[in-house]
C-alpha cells in the first residue's frame, strides 16, 4: 500500500512501504518520517526541509537521519537503511550542500516525487 503524507510542507509519496512512523514526533528527536517495507526489507529514513538549503542544513539532516538509524538497527537486523533528504521545492540548494548530500550517502528527492523510483 503506497504511503502519502505531508511533512513540513512537503508531500511525501512512496509506492513501496507497509508501515510509516512519524519518528521525531514519537521519539522526540531524529528524522521526520520512517517508511518500512517488510517485503523488500527496506527502511527509508526521511528528513524534510523547505527553504534555502545550506551545508549546515545538510549536516543537521545527516545527524537526525543517523540518530534514527541507530535507534532502529537492532530491531530491524538485515534491513537496508536508505537516507532521504526531501526538499519542498521552495528555496534553492547551495551547490556545496548538494555535494555534501552525495558525500554523506543521502539521496535528494523533491516533494511529490515517488521515493521508490529514486531508491530501487
Amino acid at each position: 500500500m503506497p504511503v502519502h503524507k505531508h511533512i513540513d510542507s512537503c508531500s511525501v509519496h512512496c509506492s513501496i512501504g507497509t508501515i510509516y512512523v512519524e519518528f521525531e514526533k514519537k521519539y522526540g528527536r531524529g528524522c521526520d518520517l520512517v517508511i518500512i517495507d517488510k517485503n523488500k526489507k527496506i527502511i527509508c529514513l526521511i528528513e524534510a526541509k523547505r527553504g534555502n538549503i545550506t551545508v549546515s542544513d545538510v549536516n543537521d539532516a545527516r545527524d537526525q537521519l543517523n540518530y534514527a538509524e541507530q535507534q532502529l538497527q537492532d530491531r530491524y537486523v538485515g534491513y537496508r537503511f536508505i537516507k532521504i533528504f526531501l526538499h519542498c521545492r521552495r528555496g534553492r540548494f547551495d551547490s556545496r550542500a548538494v555535494a555534501k548530500l552525495s558525500k554523506d550517502g543521502i539521496i535528494k528527492v523533491y516533494s511529490g516525487e515517488d521515493i521508490a523510483k529514486e531508491i530501487l
